[in-house]
């Protein structure tokens, strides 16, 4: 289920299974809630309103080879990804999670919450404004589990956002891979 609405993405993924196959396929490209104004063509954005919650309680599978679980395409001041069952990595070459941007995964970041009437799930904290509706909300820390199974050449988390810091407290990364050629985190080199 994905649910896009004006100031926040939910992917929520609660029954059933899904398995990324394939050669170079990814799951989730966070790339435009948080557009904000016009801007020249090619120019990242940051600061805007918008802010993603992924959460996962079901079987999220990487099998493929070079299949990227979750990446961005701009900065996010606030945001908060549940990985309450962990994403597997089966395949060779693949991450779970490709931090190419700055994400603030660190949770207690006050946010927007929706007002859409279609809304099914609370999102962040479900804290509420003091006239008792839901106007705003807290992101909660991130929960970032991956588990390596099986295939080489693997990350559990990538970071190449040149020189970023992240805060990912609460983190685990099992590799039980019998090949030993897996990272639960990698960091690329940067020039200064």
């Amino acid at each position: 289920m994905v649910m896009v609405q004006q100031q926040e993405l939910c992917i929520l993924i609660t029954k059933g299974s899904i398995k990324l196959e394939g050669d170079s396929n990814t799951f989730a490209i966070i790339d435009s809630e948080n557009y904000e104004g016009t801007t020249p063509p090619g120019r990242r954005v940051t600061g805007g309103k918008g802010w993603f919650s992924i959460l996962n309680s079901s079987n999220l599978e990487l099998a493929g080879t070079k299949i990227t679980g979750i990446t961005f395409g701009r900065d996010y001041n606030a945001a908060e990804i549940l990985l309450n069952t962990p994403m597997t990595i089966t395949g060779n070459n693949s991450t779970g999670i490709y931090f190419n941007q700055k994400v603030n995964l660190e949770g207690g970041k006050v946010v927007a919450a929706s007002q859409a009437p279609n809304k099914m799930v609370t999102l962040g904290d479900g804290s509420t404004s003091g006239s008792g509706l839901a106007t705003t909300t807290k992101t909660r820390e991130s929960i970032l589990n991956v588990d390596i199974t099986k295939g080489s050449g693997n990350s559990g988390l990538f970071f190449d956002a040149h020189g970023e810091t992240f805060d990912v407290p609460n983190t685990t990364i099992n590799l039980s891979s019998n090949n030993g050629s897996n990272a639960g985190i990698f960091r690329t080199r940067w020039n200064s």
